[in-house]
């Protein structure tokens, strides 16, 4: 009997770990991916129980799309240059697109919290085009005719 009862102890624990391990843990901080440059600051996530942070150099003038589509839970968004003043800031976000225009030269931080959320938030930097007026193209013709009909 001794030995069957250490067989039985044995198979529960053993059951009992793989149940633990096979559990789906609300209670983790973070699982997911972040990446960013320059240019963008993207995550992807299955677990946003804290805070991630992102940076990103920003010039007057320019602007930054958002999209964030969050299954589960909410999140809370606050973007902030490096004197702390905050240019934007949304708290129980779920769904939405938005653009953040930027009004000062500095390095953004795009600060998401999560609540038992589960979702994406990307953050991209608009493309600036740069055009320039026809007075700086200079003056006179700069075609070279030669060798057409005219």
């Amino acid at each position: 009997m001794k030995k069957s009862g250490k067989v039985l102890c044995l198979l529960f624990l053993t059951a009992s770990l793989i149940g633990l391990c096979s559990c789906k843990d609300h209670k983790s901080a973070f699982s997911g991916s972040k990446t960013g440059n320059d240019d963008h600051f993207l995550v992807d996530f299955e677990v946003l129980n804290t805070t991630v942070c992102g940076t990103m150099p920003l010039l007057e003038g320019e602007s930054v799309d958002a999209t964030v589509d969050i299954t589960e839970g909410a999140i809370d968004i606050v973007v902030e240059n490096e004197k702390g003043i905050v240019v934007y800031h949304n708290s129980d976000m779920v769904h939405g697109r938005f653009t953040i225009d930027i009004a000062e030269t500095g390095t953004y931080t795009f600060n998401l919290t999560g609540f038992q959320a589960r979702g994406s938030v990307h953050f991209y930097k608009q493309i600036r085009l740069i055009s320039w007026p026809i007075s700086d193209l200079g003056a006179g013709n700069h075609c070279n005719n030669e060798g057409y009909d005219q």
